[in-house]
C-alpha cells in the first residue's frame, strides 16, 4: 500500500517515516513537505491513505483535508498533529477526517500504524464493493439488452451503444460505439472522442466486432497518463464478450450460465446484505446474508416490503432511500439504521437503479455493509477529544488520572481501569486512580 506523510517539518516527516516503515514494512511511504506537492502525489501515484500535520504554512492540515474532499470523497485522511484541541477535533471531523491522532511520543507511531492499517482495509474493502456493484450492474443491464429478444437484431447493438456509456456509470461527456463489420452503431449525440478504448473480437462466424467507449473532453481523464482504469479495460472486455455470444447464438446459454454462477458466489457468499425491489418497495431478491440478517428465507421475504420486515420509523427512512434513487434515476450512498434483534445496526448502503431492457428504471439494487463498530468508534472519537479540554484544565497530575480513569470507563466502557504514575524518588509505579470495578476485582492496586 501507498501511503503519503504530508508535514513542513522534514526532521519529523523523517521521523514519522522511519517509524511507519517498521511498523508497515510493506508500504510505500511517499513524503510532501509542501501541501501542493502532496496534492500532486495523490493524483499520480495509488495514494490509499493520507498522514497530514496541522500547522503548515501554505494551508493548514484541515484546508488540505477539505481539498482532497473535492476530489476523493472516500480517501482515508489521518491527521497527526502535535496541536491538539477540542475545536480542531470537532472542525476535522465535521469535515470527514478519518481519523485524529495528536504527536505525544513513540507510543503514537505504533496507534497511527494500526489506524493506517484499520483505514486501508475499510477503504480498500469498501472501493472493492463498489467496483464490483457497478461491474454487476453493467453486466446485468447488458445482458437484459442482449435477452430481451430472441432475434440477432441491429435493434439490440444499438440500445447497447446508447445505453453502455450510463451503465458504466461514465460522466456524460462519454460516448461509445459498436462497430460489426462495416455497420456502426453509436450512441445519441455521437462524437468522436479524444480520449477512448477499444477492444475487438471476432465471432465464430468470422465477423469483426470492435466496441469503443471514449471521453469527448480531456478533462475527464482519471490522470496526465492513461484516461481509463485497468479495471475499465477489464469491464469492456468482458461486455464484448457477452455481445460475442449473444452474436454466437449457440454460445450465449453457456455464457449466461457462467455469469449467473458467478453472481451467485458473490451473493451468497458475500458478507454484506444485497438486495432488489421493484418500483413499489417489494421484495424481488435478497441474497443469503440479508435471510440470515432477519432470519427469515427468500421465499418468506420475496414479494414483502419493508413495513412487513423491520419498525415503522425504520421502514419508513429506508423507503425514502429507494424512492429517491427510483425518482432520480441516480446511485446513492447512505447511512441506514436497523433494528435487528432488539439491537440497533448501522449499514452503509450503496443504492443504484435497476434498469430495464429499455434503460427504465424498474427497482432499486442495494448493497448495505454494517459499520456499527466504526460508527462507535467515531462517537468514542468525539467523546475523548470533548475531554480534551478537561484534561489541559486539571492543575495536577492526580487530576489527571482521576478523569482519565472516569474517561475510560465512561467513554470507551473500559470499567476496570487504573492509571499508575512513576515517582522518581522511589522509582515506583505508584496507582492514582482507579475505578470501583477494579477494587473488586483485584482490590486496591499495589506499588509496581
Amino acid at each position: 500500500m501507498h501511503i503519503l506523510c504530508v508535514d513542513d517539518d522534514a526532521n519529523f516527516l523523517d521521523l514519522t517515516t522511519t517509524f511507519l516503515q517498521r511498523n508497515l514494512p510493506a508500504a510505500t511511504i511517499h513524503t510532501a513537505t509542501r501541501v501542493g506537492d502532496a496534492q500532486t502525489l495523490i493524483e499520480t501515484e495509488p495514494i490509499v491513505c493520507v498522514v497530514s500535520d496541522y500547522e503548515m504554512p501554505d494551508q493548514n492540515g484541515l484546508e488540505f483535508l477539505q481539498s482532497v474532499r473535492e476530489t476523493h470523497a472516500e480517501l482515508p485522511f489521518i491527521l497527526f498533529t502535535g496541536k491538539g484541541s477540542e475545536e480542531i477535533a470537532s472542525d476535522a471531523i465535521s469535515v470527514g477526517v478519518t481519523d485524529y491522532l495528536q504527536k505525544r511520543g513513540p507510543e503514537q507511531y505504533e496507534r497511527l500504524a494500526e489506524r493506517i492499517r484499520h483505514a486501508v482495509t475499510e477503504y480498500q474493502t469498501q472501493h472493492e464493493l463498489q467496483e464490483r456493484v457497478k461491474e454487476l450492474t453493467a453486466i446485468q443491464t447488458i445482458s437484459d439488452l442482449l435477452t430481451a429478444s430472441d432475434d440477432q437484431s441491429d435493434e439490440q447493438l444499438q440500445q447497447i451503444a446508447t445505453y453502455l456509456p450510463k451503465a458504466l456509470q461514465f460522466p456524460e461527456a462519454a460516448v461509445s460505439s459498436i462497430s460489426l463489420d462495416e455497420t456502426e452503431f453509436r450512441s445519441p449525440e455521437y462524437e468522436a472522442p479524444v480520449d477512448q478504448l477499444t477492444v475487438q473480437d471476432v465471432t465464430t462466424a468470422g465477423n469483426e466486432l470492435e466496441l469503443t467507449i471514449g471521453y469527448t473532453d480531456h478533462s475527464v481523464a482519471e490522470t496526465d497518463g492513461d484516461a481509463f482504469l485497468p479495471e475499465e479495460r477489464e469491464l469492456l472486455t468482458t461486455i464484448l464478450q457477452l455481445i460475442t455470444g449473444y452474436l454466437d447464438r449457440k454460445h450465449v446459454l453457456s455464457d449466461l450460465q457462467e455469469a449467473d454462477r458467478r453472481l451467485n458466489l458473490i451473493l451468497n457468499n458475500t458478507t454484506a446484505v444485497m438486495y432488489l425491489k421493484d418500483t413499489d418497495g417489494r421484495y424481488v431478491f435478497v441474497n443469503a446474508e440479508y435471510e440470515r440478517l432477519v432470519d427469515a428465507d427468500n421465499t418468506e421475504i420475496v414479494g414483502s416490503s419493508d413495513e412487513d420486515i423491520h419498525p415503522p420509523d425504520v421502514a419508513a427512512a429506508v423507503q425514502a432511500n429507494d424512492r429517491r434513487v427510483v425518482e432520480t434515476g441516480e446511485p446513492i450512498e447512505v447511512e441506514e439504521r436497523l433494528t435487528v434483534n432488539g439491537a440497533e445496526r448501522t449499514y452503509l448502503s450503496l443504492k443504484v437503479p435497476a434498469l430495464g431492457g429499455a434503460g427504465n428504471v424498474e427497482g432499486v439494487f442495494g448493497v448495505s455493509t454494517e459499520i456499527t463498530q466504526r460508527k462507535e468508534r467515531e462517537r468514542q472519537l468525539e467523546a475523548l477529544n470533548r475531554e480534551i479540554s478537561q484534561f489541559l484544565s486539571a492543575e495536577t497530575a492526580e487530576d489527571v488520572a482521576e478523569r482519565g480513569v472516569v474517561a475510560a470507563r465512561e467513554i470507551l466502557d473500559l470499567q476496570a481501569n487504573s492509571i499508575h504514575l512513576y515517582d522518581a524518588e522511589t522509582d515506583e509505579l505508584v496507582p492514582a486512580a482507579y475505578t470501583d470495578a477494579v477494587l473488586e476485582l483485584i482490590g486496591t492496586p499495589v506499588v509496581s
